[in-house]
């Protein structure tokens, strides 16, 4: 009996001990995705984030695909959809994984804006290497609203 619990707590240390290890391989990436996403965030909502500090942060492909002018487009778009973003928090790190494949090399980032109503936004910054760094390779903004439950 005594075993099974020893055998227990040594397969439970091990596991913890793999798992702090997986995440640490992702850990500085993760951090440098995280402030890349704030600053594209940040830059769909306010006006103080210039296109010039996110073009850096893009993949050539983006880069082609998303001006300054799209920028401000979409910045005006949003205001007039959701109105002011109180709060965005970053809910969710995935790694894109195809089934018969393995990792796909692409990472998102998800974040939850709040707008203070039964609205909220769901934004995700999706990144994938790009001439050996990780870029923004794309975005979406979803807008989604509190669904009432029916009375009973």
């Amino acid at each position: 009996m005594m075993k099974r619990y020893i055998c227990a707590i040594l397969l439970t240390c091990m596991l913890a001990w793999f798992q702090t290890c997986l995440a640490a391989g992702s850990g500085d990436r993760l951090n440098t995705e995280e402030q890349m996403a704030n600053t594209l965030v940040l830059a769909l909502f306010q006006d103080t984030v210039p296109y010039r500090q996110l073009r850096g942060n893009f993949s050539a492909g983006m880069r082609k695909e998303f001006t300054a002018q799209q920028l401000e487009d979409t910045r005006k778009k949003m205001k007039a959809q959701a109105g002011n973003v109180r709060e965005l928090a970053l809910i969710g790190y995935l790694k894109d994984l195809d089934v018969r494949k393995g990792y796909t090399g692409q990472d998102r980032l998800q974040y939850v804006g709040m707008t203070g109503g039964p609205e909220f936004l769901l934004i995700n910054v999706d990144f994938r290497q790009d001439n050996g760094a990780w870029k923004i390779h794309a975005f979406s903004i979803n807008p989604m609203k509190v669904q009432e439950k029916p009375g009973k």
